[in-house]
């Protein structure tokens, strides 16, 4: 942990690691491959956690806008920097995507598709479920939610109040988990909305995030977890929608789940039908949410 950019700067002139593993974690952290590359001798592993060029067009003028004439400047030159100058390259996203990366750059080191997994001791062995108590169906959500205020065409997809709405009305219930990274004043000023639905919405809860060690304990009560949205309004990029693995399937693992995904995410669909651990679901098919889950056999797909 650091405390400022200046002071991880001295940190990397410093250390004498055997190898420096770098994550980069969104855009504008991407740079940290570039200050452990110029700053230290050992060999750099940079991890993707989102690739930029698979999520923006550096040619769209509303992404440059949004983003930043420099910092866009940044952010691709950095991937391509990872991508040629790092010793090896790991990624949360299907084989397609990396090979797509093979034909930008000239990239000659070791390239991993390599994902979050199951940790044994997370698994949970709990089988109380709100749906025994009340037979209503539970649905949860965990992870990162994008405040209404951020721009649409780029968050879109990670924007819930519409998809809240549409899911409740058939009598769903649905809780929401956001990151556990914000501090309740952080959440009170951004997120107001999200609470103030859920103080007027019987079906529809907001929680604080929690920490990894106890979310599936906590999911294990529910019925589905969920990677839905709209995508509606101008998200990212096609490709990364259909090359991503988000990180929250293997949470909702360890927790029991079966999953309801949305059919844009390709590979996480593909894995879901293949091992019949959840429901695939298209736009049109979420105004009959409810009738469709009662078609599947909750407990063979747990």
């Amino acid at each position: 942990v650091y405390d400022s950019r200046y002071a991880l700067t001295h940190i990397l002139k410093e250390v004498s690691p055997d190898i420096i593993h770098v994550l980069g974690c969104s855009f504008f952290s991407e740079y940290h491959g570039v200050l452990v590359r110029l700053l230290n001798k050992c060999p750099v592993i940079f991890e993707f956690y989102d690739v930029a060029s698979l999520c923006i067009s550096k040619e769209d003028e509303e992404t440059r806008e949004i983003y930043g004439k420099a910092n866009m400047e940044l952010i691709f030159f950095a991937e391509k920097f990872a991508c040629e100058r790092c010793d090896g390259l790991i990624f949360g996203y299907s084989q397609e995507a990396l090979e797509i990366l093979k034909s930008r750059y000239n990239i000659k080191i070791p390239m991993l598709e390599f994902h979050p997994y199951v940790c044994d001791e997370f698994i949970s062995d709990n089988n109380d479920k709100y749906s025994d108590l009340d037979g209503s169906v539970h649905l949860v959500l965990g992870g990162n939610v994008s405040p209404s205020i951020a721009p649409q065409k780029y968050l879109g997809d990670s924007q819930y109040l519409e998809l809240i709405e549409i899911v409740t009305k058939q009598e769903i219930f649905y809780d929401v988990y956001n990151s556990p990274h914000f501090s309740p004043i952080q959440a009170k000023r951004l997120y107001s909305d999200y609470m103030l639905l859920a103080k007027n919405n019987p079906f529809f809860k907001f929680e604080k995030g929690i920490i990894p060690d106890k979310v599936a304990k906590q999911f294990s009560k529910y019925d589905f977890g969920t990677m839905v949205s709209l995508f509606n309004r101008g998200t990212f990029l096609d490709v990364h929608n259909r090359t991503r693995m988000p990180s929250r399937f293997f949470m909702y693992l360890e927790a029991g789940l079966p999953m309801i995904v949305s059919e844009e995410m390709q590979y996480l669909s593909r894995l879901i039908k293949n091992y019949e651990i959840g429901i695939v679901v298209s736009r049109k098919d979420l105004d009959n949410l409810s009738e469709i889950i009662n078609t599947y056999d909750r407990e063979k797909l747990r």
